[in-house]
């Protein structure tokens, strides 16, 4: 079960991209959440468990691309 905190990020949070297949990676994204977090008064899960939690909703953050 995804908790309702994470719901509400998402819901708050997510965008659908019109075009092409933008994402976050993970560590941006829980980055977000935790500002989210702030702005909400809420105390973040861990890393980890957000990234389970992520998962579980059916979303997958992209994937680091390394720096040149």
């Amino acid at each position: 079960m995804t908790p309702q905190q994470i719901i509400q990020f998402l819901q708050d949070c997510s965008i659908r991209a019109a075009a092409g297949n933008a994402r976050l990676d993970a560590d941006a994204s829980y980055l977000l959440y935790v500002s989210w977090c702030g702005l909400n008064r809420k105390v973040p899960v861990p890393h980890q468990a957000f990234r389970t939690a992520l998962r579980m909703a059916g979303l997958r953050p992209a994937k680091k691309t390394p720096h040149h």
